[in-house]
């Protein structure tokens, strides 16, 4: 069954936030990050999808990649700036702040370009759609992912 249904942006980044916060997400994240090309905040989206009882098709993930491609760009750049920094000085601390404002508003692109998608209701996780998505296989990953997720 479709949905007709407007997500909000600030309960998404407040979920993502405590999500990213749980023990063993934000190292399977990033891990998903290096190894795949993964957007983490997509991987999040998935899940947070799934607490709803929704999930988006592989399409709505492309629609989604294409509608979020500058902000997306904007924030790797910003952190690979940072990366490049020691983290004890004054000048790493103000580029994680300005990478934390853009992921906030890679964010608000992301619902709402989810709120243009049909999102269906069901009881089964997006994950599987966004690496459709992205042509990624990585079964081992997703287990671990949907696992340590299923902890939360």
């Amino acid at each position: 069954m479709s949905l007709d249904k407007c997500f909000d942006a600030s309960t998404f980044w407040q979920y993502s936030c405590e999500l990213y916060a749980q023990p063993g997400v934000k190292a399977l994240c990033l891990e998903g990050q290096e190894r795949f090309g993964l957007n983490v905040n997509l991987v999040l989206l998935c899940h947070w999808l799934y607490q709803q009882q929704c999930t988006l098709e592989t399409e709505g993930f492309n629609n989604i990649k294409d509608a979020i491609r500058v902000t997306g760009e904007q924030v790797i750049s910003q952190r690979r700036k940072r990366q490049g920094l020691a983290k004890a000085t004054p000048e790493y601390k103000l580029c994680l702040a300005r990478e934390l404002v853009l992921e906030k508003q890679l964010q608000q692109d992301i619902i709402k370009a989810l709120n243009e998608q049909t999102v269906t209701l069901a009881d089964r996780h997006s994950l599987p759609h966004y690496l459709a998505a992205e042509k990624v296989t990585a079964a081992d990953w997703m287990n671990n992912l949907l696992n340590c997720f299923s902890h939360r």
